[in-house]
């Protein structure tokens, strides 16, 4: 099967120009059902502002994904991974939608499979970056045991997984991922010297 055959052309599908249309900030509701003091008595959902360049990407995000979901119906006798091989072989090239692929990047293969769970489970919102608004916030007990051990002068990934060891030993929560807890241990280094 010819590429020409699977994807002809990216005004076929209807493309529309993502970031003239994009408002200037957008309030997406939370999903987990917690009022902002954290705690679930509460139905009320508390809204996370969403910078609108996120927005413009999960727009992005969204496109792609329904020209692949589209590639997909077109081609139900292909199997869906040598649907994704083909399709992220053309896109890369640039030949599905050149402004797209400027605005997106190359994507690999995981890449793809995480946008579509995301979109699966979550439609638009699946597809926003995930959004810290800066360094994120440690647990009490996160910033308490990952201040103690890098004081003792031991190395931030040793460190780090004495935190999650001490942390799941004493059943308390630990969900800031490793990144997040290197990334939080470096600034303290650093702050400790410029001290």
């Amino acid at each position: 099967m010819e590429q020409q055959e699977l994807f002809n052309d990216s005004s076929e599908f209807g493309f529309r120009p993502v970031g003239a249309s994009t408002p200037e900030g957008v309030r997406i509701p939370a999903r987990r059902g917690l009022h902002p003091g954290g705690s679930s008595e509460t139905n009320h959902e508390p809204e996370i502002h969403v910078p609108p360049k996120y927005i413009e990407t999960a727009l992005h995000r969204e496109e792609l994904v329904k020209l692949f979901l589209q590639a997909v119906q077109l081609h139900p006798d292909q199997s869906r991974s040598g649907t994704i091989d083909e399709f992220l072989q053309i896109y890369n090239k640039a030949e599905i939608s050149p402004y797209l692929r400027s605005q997106l990047g190359p994507i690999s293969r995981s890449t793809l499979y995480g946008w579509l769970q995301g979109y699966a489970e979550s439609g638009i919102e699946g597809l926003i970056p995930k959004y810290t608004g800066g360094l994120q916030k440690l647990t009490k007990g996160e910033k308490y045991w990952l201040t103690r051990t890098l004081k003792d002068k031991i190395r931030i990934g040793t460190a780090i997984v004495i935190v999650k060891y001490i942390l799941g030993m004493k059943k308390n929560e630990s969900p800031s991922s490793k990144a997040t807890l290197r990334r939080w241990g470096k600034k303290f280094l650093k702050d400790q010297r410029d001290e």
